[in-house]
């Protein structure tokens, strides 16, 4: 599992009021987008056993930002279009 930003290297300990805005990885594509406020909690809900529902993690860290606000909803929007690709281009 990788998981890539600076953000990762604060003390587990310290907890910042904001959203995270990620993606999950597998086989080298998105397979989900989304908002959480603890960002390893989601990370390890996501395997079960020994078995991880992803290979990689893309976050950023909205510092003050309520999850589902209007502005995290609007950064995860943009998220999804930058790295989803739409029907129209996968089946071109």
């Amino acid at each position: 599992m990788i998981i890539s930003s600076k953000e990762n290297k604060l003390n587990e300990t310290t907890q910042k009021a904001g959203t995270y805005v990620y993606a999950l990885y597998l086989d080298g594509k998105v397979v989900h987008v989304g908002q959480c406020t603890d960002i390893r909690h989601m990370a390890m809900s996501k395997i079960t056993g020994n078995e991880m529902q992803f290979e990689r993690i893309t976050y950023t860290f909205m510092d003050g930002v309520h999850p589902y606000s209007k502005e995290a909803n609007l950064m995860e929007s943009v998220a999804h279009k930058m790295l989803v690709p739409s029907i129209e281009k996968a089946l071109a």
